[in-house]
């Protein structure tokens, strides 16, 4: 994501992340974030002891069920998480909601349930009926609000 005024990019986002799952279970994930000129690396692999998350030289165990907060992954409403982006375990209360009308990226509109994550993040995910990931909002650090629509 890059915002700019004319040809001057003012701040520029990359976040890629690759995640390793095994019949349907966690097993390692690598990130690489840029957010502005600040760079970020995570690291996280499951153990016998837990899931060992590292950043930089920082090493966190969090226990074996904990996942990363990825959103394509319905997972996400049942277990620990933690933040891929920069590795802090996250504390959210997860509360399903109604389904209800969302619109696609494309126009097309889809009945998805709502699932509101509130505490370390204030989130709101839509699943469809097939439980796929369709639609994000979520409230930033600056205050602002973002969206994603799946296409």
């Amino acid at each position: 994501m890059a915002v700019a005024i004319g040809p001057v990019t003012l701040y520029r986002y990359l976040h890629e992340v690759e995640e390793r799952w095994r019949a349907g279970r966690f097993e390692s994930l690598a990130s690489r974030t840029n957010s502005g000129g600040k760079r970020e690396r995570v690291s996280a692999s499951r153990t016998a002891s837990g899931v060992v998350i590292r950043v930089g030289e920082a090493r966190t165990v969090a226990a074996q069920d904990t996942i990363p907060l990825t959103h394509w992954n319905t997972e996400v409403q049942r277990a620990p998480l933690f933040n891929p982006q920069t590795g802090k375990l996250l504390r959210l209360a997860v509360r399903p909601r109604s389904l209800e009308p969302v619109a696609l990226a494309d126009g097309r509109t889809v009945t998805a349930r709502r699932v509101s994550f509130t505490g370390d993040a204030q989130i709101d995910n839509w699943y469809d009926e097939a439980g796929v990931w369709t639609a994000l909002r979520g409230r930033l650090d600056d205050g602002s609000t973002m969206e994603y629509r799946r296409l």
